[in-house]
């Protein structure tokens, strides 16, 4: 051994261990199975095989991508562009948002496993997962930005299908768009649309448009890799947006909407929330004296071993008349049985007002209030 080995701390044990007759096996077959990641249905090992999933495992890892639902659109029946996947909540590379995404190696030979001919995007029927969609899968909806006239879709209820547009005005609850048709077929990879000159659709507010009203909560910004203006066709074409994809992705949004109840993350985004979990009075809240009487009053609740809590908010002004002004705020916890359990009251000097003192009640009783706990909060704040 040589000179500069013979100190070295690592050798030493495994040297240590061999005197003992410790040994270290690795198992290459349960490299892609003891992962955080957490998925559902096929992982990509039993998809490509072993040897191609480990000989492509760094960007697998890169983009924490183990299993076969992660490539796919939330109903599993359209196989998502690499650029769509690289924009999803868990893959992390540092290029995650660049334009520049280079297609890899391993998904070419997942899609010529997965799809109907080996070339498009529509996935096999043994391949489809007829599970409840229970999420949508790691995708981030961005918000609307309406001063750089991005491209928009809503969803109709009534048509069940996407409508296009370019928003032209914003109202308190309501975004009024352009109105483009969509030119391309369902299943292309490229969104093709085309100013509409009036259909059934037109609210007919602008002459010489068709103009569409709808509620801000049912509108979301497409997302393309590029745009490419067709000025004299007064056409765009959108790269890479997958009108199936956004089509599920929004169908899904408004199902969970409207019920909550049957939404369940699985991604890996969620876990790694789950395993850091922040203390945000720790993380958040000034040195002070209410800070360690956050700590006191979450702990006599954490300690009363009660789930479900009945909770008083209050936040006023006082000494309006005198030169020191000052808002006073505070929550009281009770058991269903209305038994006290604590009170917690607090005041502020800087920004004073009525709505804020009524928010810092309420920010403190969820700052307190022990997690998976049930609150029924009264206030008697009309803001």
């Amino acid at each position: 051994m040589g000179q500069h080995l013979r100190n070295n701390f690592i050798i030493n044990n495994l040297l240590l261990m061999k005197s003992y007759n410790f040994s270290i096996e690795f198992n290459k077959h349960n490299i892609g199975k003891n992962s955080t990641v957490l998925g559902r249905g096929r992982h990509i090992m039993e998809i490509v095989g072993t040897e191609s999933f480990l000989k492509n495992i760094k960007i697998l890892r890169m983009n924490n991508l183990y299993f076969l639902d992660q490539f796919l659109s939330p109903d599993n029946k359209t196989l998502l562009k690499w650029w769509n996947i690289k924009n999803k909540i868990f893959a992390l590379s540092n290029n995650r948002n660049s334009n520049v995404v280079n297609t890899p190696n391993i998904y070419k030979k997942i899609q010529s496993l997965v799809t109907t001919n080996g070339k498009n995007y529509n996935v096999k029927e043994e391949y489809i997962d007829n599970n409840v969609v229970t999420n949508l899968g790691g995708y981030e909806f961005l918000p609307i930005n309406i001063h750089i006239n991005n491209i928009i879709t809503s969803f109709n209820m009534f048509h069940f299908e996407n409508i296009y547009g370019k928003i032209i005005e914003e109202k308190p609850f309501t975004y009024i768009f352009e109105h483009f048709k969509r030119i391309s077929n369902t299943s292309e990879i490229n969104l093709f649309i085309k100013v509409c000159n009036g259909c059934e659709y037109n609210i007919g507010q602008i002459e010489g448009k068709c103009i569409i009203e709808s509620m801000k909560t049912e509108i979301y910004e497409v997302r393309y890799k590029r745009l490419i203006k067709w000025k004299g066709y007064k056409a765009y074409l959108l790269k890479e947006a997958q009108h199936n994809y956004m089509e599920n992705i929004i169908r899904y949004d408004q199902f969970f909407k409207r019920n909550p109840l049957y939404y369940s993350s699985y991604d890996n985004y969620q876990l790694r929330f789950d395993e850091n979990s922040l203390d945000i009075i720790e993380k958040y809240i000034d040195l002070s004296l209410d800070k360690q009487k956050l700590f006191d009053s979450r702990k006599i609740l954490y300690d009363s071993n009660v789930k479900d809590f009945v909770c008083y908010t209050d936040g006023s002004i006082k000494d309006i008349t005198k030169e020191y002004v000052s808002a006073t705020f505070g929550t009281t916890f009770y058991n269903l049985s209305l038994q006290k359990i604590l009170e917690l009251i607090s005041s502020y000097n800087n920004w004073i007002s009525s709505t804020r003192a009524e928010i810092f009640a309420l920010l403190i009783t969820l700052l307190i209030a022990p997690s998976n706990s049930n609150l029924t909060v009264y206030t008697d704040s009309a803001s």
